[in-house]
């Protein structure tokens, strides 16, 4: 599991006690930009180690075969 937290950042898209939305949650466009990127690379790194599905079945079907 790898956790992201990022200084200043906050899960609550209004700051306490405000109804508008603030800069400094996950979700808004420039901290978004921050933590996407780890995100990403972490995808392709885990598909990369997994192979693709086609792989998967490849595998599976070669090992019944070498019997």
């Amino acid at each position: 599991v790898l956790r992201l937290t990022l200084d200043g950042v906050f899960h609550s898209i209004n700051d306490a006690g405000q109804t508008t939305p603030c800069d400094s949650w996950y979700g808004c466009e420039g901290v978004v930009d921050q933590w996407l990127p780890t995100l990403v690379s972490q995808i392709q790194r885990q598909r990369s180690s997994e192979g693709t599905p086609l792989d998967k079945v490849s595998n599976a079907l070669s090992s019944l075969f070498e019997r």
